[in-house]
């Protein structure tokens, strides 16, 4: 049965025609009646209402897919393809192994001493700086209760310098317990919906920042208890003794920190390799190499975050001994002088001991920031690297706060320095002739962090010289 309204050829049995959806009858209702009259007619036969004119009939064959063919030709083109999706697992498998490092080696995370000083200095025992997350929630507090009960006089200064390296390590400590356990949470569940199917959202960012997190906080809970000292003792004209002792992270924050970083190259790769050809162009091609290099920089920056940044060289007749301190061992190592002295240098030297208290506050303030962001950049980059959505401004603006706080700790530990050198040299006799500071780990990582914010900003500058050009 031929359609009368657009030719297209229907089945005997049918009653509207299976194109147009209009009655194969060849009859047209009228809008104001109700009424049906026959479509070859121009006025309704009952009302006199003037009717739709009939459309020219058109070819039953038809050259192309319909609308509706064509979006399900395109819903099956971009269905990924098997091997994709298993990448995709594989990315997102990952991630999760990343998280997981992260929350089960947050919980053995502790700062141990590597070299023994005992040789040259009897009675230094360096594994007081030993402790782990745990110490701050109890003995810490326990044990400058004790300190301070053993000495008859003591000033505000040598108490609170006990205290603030205190406070701050609980909130590292309490900070590491609860954000790793909880994103690696967040990670797991959004890893579990992809794989059912109820998300198409993978968990590779989630675990790449659950792991960020947890380099974050272990590099912290370091600098908290940062100390290094490189001693030489001339036994003689001719021969000499050298050793150097000092607080570094134990090996099972370590191995956690690398197992972590297996599972984020693995997602990396993974989500790369998914992307196929989508990376064959010049501006993801930079954008890959640009990520990479300030992946690199600022996993370096981080890393010199957790060591001492100030300096301070000392002569004591036959050892010569370089110090290397955190902001917050330089103000515990203040305090324990004033102890010594039974509050005398708080006495005579005020006003140094309070820029001493603040540019250690100030310093390790400035540093957290300083590591925050740099960690926030670096998430980016990885982020940047699996998803190749290269998010150009907010990684800059990261970098360029980073650059930031790192100038603010350099001038904090330069002065830090110069004023514990001031102490120092004020009694000679205490703990050396002469005494001078330095500040060199600062100013490389100062200088890294600049040079990491020179690749961000020329990265972030191509693609606008480039529009200029074009127009």
């Amino acid at each position: 049965m031929i359609c009368s309204f657009c030719g297209t050829e229907n089945p005997e049995s049918a009653v509207f025609c299976k194109h147009c959806g209009k009655q194969l009858s060849g009859l047209l209702s009228c809008s104001v009646c109700g009424e049906q009259s026959p479509a070859d007619g121009d006025f309704c036969i009952h009302c006199g209402t003037r009717l739709a004119p009939l459309p020219a009939a058109q070819p039953a064959a038809r050259s192309g897919p319909s609308e509706k063919d064509a979006g399900c030709a395109q819903r099956a083109n971009t269905s990924p393809k098997p091997w994709k999706a298993i990448l995709t697992y594989i990315s997102g498998a990952g991630a999760l192994i990343a998280a997981l490092a992260a929350a089960i080696f947050v919980f053995c995370m502790r700062t141990t001493v590597t070299g023994d000083f005992s040789e040259l200095v009897s009675g230094l025992d360096m594994r007081q700086f030993e402790c782990d997350l745990y110490y701050y929630f109890s003995d810490a507090y326990r044990d400058i209760e004790e300190i301070l009960s053993q000495v008859q006089n003591y000033s505000g200064f040598a108490e609170t310098s006990l205290y603030v390296p205190a406070v701050f390590g609980t909130i590292v400590a309490a900070c590491s317990i609860v954000a790793v356990p909880a994103l690696f949470i967040f990670t797991l569940v959004r890893y579990l919906r992809n794989l059912s199917g109820a998300t198409e959202k993978t968990a590779t960012a989630l675990g790449i920042w659950t792991y960020a997190v947890f380099v974050l906080c272990a590099v912290l809970f370091q600098a908290v208890n940062a100390i290094y000292v490189d001693a030489v003792s001339y036994v003689t004209s001719i021969a000499e003794i050298r050793i150097g002792a000092g607080t570094a992270m134990n090996a099972t924050t370590v191995a956690g920190i690398a197992v972590g970083g297996v599972g984020v190259g693995i997602a990396v790769v993974c989500s790369a390799v998914c992307r196929g050809k989508r990376n064959a162009n010049a501006s993801s091609v930079l954008g890959y190499i640009f990520s990479a290099a300030g992946a690199i920089f600022l996993s370096v920056i981080i890393s010199l975050a957790s060591g001492g940044l100030s300096q301070i060289a000392m002569e004591d007749f036959d050892i010569s001994m370089t110090l290397s301190l955190g902001f917050m061992q330089a103000l515990s190592f203040a305090g324990g002088m004033d102890l010594g002295s039974q509050g005398d240098y708080s006495d005579i030297l005020s006003a140094e001991c309070g820029q001493i208290m603040a540019f250690s506050i100030v310093g390790f303030v400035a540093l957290t920031a300083l590591t925050v962001f740099a960690a926030l950049a670096l998430a980016s980059c990885l982020n940047s690297l699996q998803s190749g959505k290269f998010r150009r401004g907010r990684t800059l603006a990261y970098a360029a706060a980073a650059t930031a706080c790192a100038v603010l700790a350099t001038v904090c530990a330069a002065l830090l320095g110069q004023q514990i050198s001031v102490l120092l040299n004020e009694n000679g006799s205490y703990y050396a002739q002469e005494a001078t500071a330095s500040f060199t780990p600062a100013i490389v990582m100062t200088v890294l962090c600049a040079i990491s914010l020179i690749v961000f900003i020329v990265y972030t500058a191509l693609p606008a010289a480039k529009e200029k050009r074009q127009a």
